[in-house]
């Protein structure tokens, strides 16, 4: 029987393929957007000079991400649903990237992913036995999959990526790609949707590329 202490909804979070050569200059985000926005959202970082790229996700580029991750950089990441823009959810540093470079509310929280049940468990507080019962069957029957389950948040997760709720929402993902970046990186991703505040999600590389043209490396997405 789940307690009012376990919140549960369905996310949507996905898809297809280019290359280039990627760099760790990569992660100096990211483009010029509107002035004219509230005080809570996060002031934009200086301007990158250096166009977004895609990378094909392979044995050759999955170091190159986890670089990007382990110095608080962002990268887009393909999901199940749509494709996300990713950092290390253990850092400040890098969520606060991620609200500068959508241009993001810092009232609106993100959800961390994770590549596995057991993973998770550091992230969360559970109040109580059956709320933990009740979160393990949960992720048995429905992980991997687009199910987020929110629960009280562990002091390894920054307030920042909560929005001080104390509460933190967590997943994982049913795209193959993304759990492997996920373990190969070996911390939980904070990951929203890959663009600016406001406009639509993005299910395609392209529109990706659409929002963040400077400063990002973009994951293909080869299915899974």
């Amino acid at each position: 029987m789940l307690t009012m202490t376990l919140l549960i909804a369905l996310l949507f979070h996905s898809r297809p393929s280019s290359t280039l050569r990627p760099s760790l200059n990569l992660l100096r985000p990211l483009h010029n957007i509107p002035n004219n926005i509230p005080n809570n959202i996060p002031q934009p970082p200086p301007t990158s000079t250096s166009p977004s790229v895609y990378l094909p996700l392979n044995t050759q580029t999955l170091p190159v991400i986890k670089n990007l991750i382990k110095n608080d950089g962002i990268i887009a990441l393909p999901t199940e649903t749509v494709y996300g823009l990713a950092c290390n959810a253990l850092s400040k540093t890098a969520a606060n990237k991620v609200f500068q470079a959508k241009r993001r509310p810092l009232t609106d929280p993100l959800i961390v992913h994770v590549s596995s049940f057991t993973s998770s468990l550091p992230l969360i507080s559970p109040s109580s036995p059956s709320i933990l019962t009740a979160y393990t069957s949960l992720t048995n029957a429905f992980w991997p999959g687009p199910l987020t389950i929110i629960l009280p948040s562990s002091p390894l997760i920054p307030p920042v990526i909560t929005a001080n709720t104390g509460t933190v929402a967590v997943r994982m993902p049913l795209h193959s790609g993304a759990r492997r970046v996920i373990e190969e990186c070996g911390v939980p991703l904070a990951m929203p949707s890959a663009n600016l505040f406001g406009h639509v999600s993005p299910t395609k590389k392209e529109h990706v590329m659409t929002d963040f043209p400077l400063g990002l490396a973009i994951v293909e997405d080869v299915g899974g």
